[in-house]
């Protein structure tokens, strides 16, 4: 079961400000519009699912960046959830603004009765519940073939972590945090990810092994996944990048299938 003290914390937190939140809906809006490549290899293993006859459910959407992206590009049949009202209502405003059709809907996956969907994804999020393992299961349980997740990493996420666990100052936190992630202009855009990257209030970490017992529980089996070879090589690989200030954060995404 997933720890109710947990939920109410986790959720206060991000009614703060949401994750990906952006000073304004009209720089929210372009960011979709603009049509540019994301997350590398993650991007190139959804592609072919995206097209106007998949059905797909974001599971924790936030904001609904990745979910207005894909139904307005790629003409998906996209349902959204989250459970943080204050990100639904931006992601219905930006949804409105570009027209992407977006069914957005304020909602616990724990609590969710689902539908029928082709593909369900959730990017960053069901490592900030009090229950992994069940919320994977339910996800895994509830799609008619593929399932795409983003989690942190037990190794790689670990020097990332400590980079920051030694200073008292959220001040001095977001100045280090600054220093690795230069990708964003917006102030308020690149402090909702410091936020969530650095100063959440629970999170876990796992691993390819972990999921894949989860996987094979729920009859399906991994087609793809951004962790290769040995796990424990993934907080080396974390190490070479902080050392080198460069932003790395250990997490990493799958793709399974239902058997």
């Amino acid at each position: 079961m997933m720890s109710p003290h947990i939920n109410e914390n986790v959720l206060e937190f991000y009614k703060g400000l949401p994750f990906n939140y952006r000073d304004n809906i009209e720089e929210h809006a372009l960011s979709i519009i603009k049509k540019t490549r994301w997350a590398g290899r993650a991007h190139e293993m959804l592609t072919p699912f995206l097209n106007s006859k998949t059905k797909i459910l974001e599971v924790g959407c936030g904001t609904g960046w990745l979910s207005n992206r894909i139904a307005y590009h790629d003409k998906c049949d996209v349902t959204a959830i989250d459970f943080n009202p204050i990100a639904i209502e931006r992601a219905k405003d930006v949804s409105e603004y570009v027209g992407s059709k977006v069914k957005f809907e304020v909602a616990d996956l724990f609590d969710y009765e689902m539908k029928s969907f082709d593909l369900i994804i959730s990017l960053g999020v069901l490592h900030h519940t009090g229950n992994f393992k069940g919320a994977l299961e339910k996800i895994c349980q509830s799609t008619n073939k593929d399932i795409f997740i983003g989690l942190y990493h037990k190794w790689g996420r670990k020097p990332f972590l400590d980079e920051f666990a030694d200073m008292e100052s959220d001040v001095a936190k977001f100045k280090r945090y600054c220093e690795l992630d230069t990708r964003f202009n917006d102030k308020t855009h690149l402090l909702s990810w410091f936020r969530d990257q650095v100063l959440h209030p629970h999170e876990t970490q796992h691993t390819m092994e972990e999921v894949n017992e989860i996987l094979k529980e729920n009859s399906m089996e991994l087609i793809w996944s951004s962790v290769e070879g040995d796990e424990h090589d993934q907080l080396e690989v974390a190490r070479k990048k902080l050392l080198n200030n460069e932003y790395w954060p250990g997490f990493f995404t799958f793709l399974a299938r239902k058997i």
